[in-house]
């Protein structure tokens, strides 16, 4: 979306819903509006997105920039499960939120090993 600026005080034009022609047609219209004086122009280049939100996130983000937790004595360890890569069963564990829900929780596993990385929720996938 190009900028646009005001003709009659050169500030910048924000795009803005036109409410009123809302109310009295029923149809959306956008205008650009000046923040400084009360000029307003309908925008013709309506086709073109005036804002997008693209959210890329993953469970796993923060989990594989942990370096070295294998060797934390204070982490607790476990035999009960098994490696995928390697077959070895002795893991290091800590609990994590699940992205940004913080009521649920997951198990993260590191391999001592072969340092391989899991969670309990790759399991139900």
């Amino acid at each position: 979306m190009p900028v646009k600026f005001c003709k009659e005080c050169n500030n910048m034009l924000y795009p803005m819903e036109d409410r009123v022609y809302l109310q009295e047609t029923g149809e959306r219209r956008m205008l650009y509006a000046c923040r400084n004086c009360s000029h307003k122009e309908v925008a013709e280049d309506v086709g073109i997105p005036v804002y997008r939100n693209v959210v890329t996130s993953t469970n796993r983000g923060k989990f594989l920039q942990m370096y070295d937790v294998w060797l934390d004595p204070t982490l607790r360890r476990t035999r009960s499960t098994q490696c995928s890569q390697c077959g070895n069963r002795e893991a290091v564990y800590f609990m994590g939120p699940v992205g940004r829900n913080d009521t649920a929780i997951v198990l993260y596993f590191v391999c001592t090993n072969c340092k391989q990385q899991w969670s309990t929720s790759d399991d139900q996938n």
